[in-house]
């Protein structure tokens, strides 16, 4: 069951739902259904949403250009780690020292992965962008309750 209504009704709308993701997230009208169905349904669905929407990682990447209030809604309404997981993958490909340089100058993806990072305080995650950003910088990083030193 992947809604909290009955298992007949529910897997099928789901199943349609997940199928319509991506042109969903691409329009603002779709994007408001999405971050209301995303709140408001259980872990499962929300997981297959996000792994449907984060699948081609270069599609992804332009949505994110194009909707990043959207996708910013959408990480910010995703509660089940694995779907965190799923969009920590998604971004993790940008954060190499080329791409940080270019997204220093893109703020809708920047904005993204900022969202991303106080939905998931996690330190590798935080380090690997730390270390794009400033490579050369010694000083441990704080980001939420964690402490990261640097080695370099």
């Amino acid at each position: 069951m992947l809604f909290w209504g009955a298992p007949e009704d529910a897997d099928a709308v789901a199943a349609v739902i997940v199928q319509h993701a991506v042109p969903l997230i691409e329009s603002s009208h779709g994007t408001r259904l999405l971050v209301v169905v995303l709140s408001r349904c259980n872990h499962m669905l929300q997981e297959a949403i996000v792994a449907r929407i984060t699948r081609d990682h270069k599609k992804f990447f332009k949505i994110c250009a194009a909707r990043s209030g959207e996708v910013v809604s959408m990480i910010n309404s995703c509660i089940s780690e694995k779907s965190l997981e799923l969009l920590r993958d998604a971004i993790v490909p940008w954060v190499t020292p080329f791409m940080m340089a270019r997204l220093v100058t893109d703020s809708s993806r920047l904005m993204v992965v900022h969202a991303l990072v106080q939905c998931v305080p996690h330190p590798y995650f935080a380090e690997k962008l730390h270390c794009s950003v400033r490579p050369e910088t010694k000083k441990p990083i704080v980001l939420g309750n964690y402490r990261i030193p640097l080695q370099v």
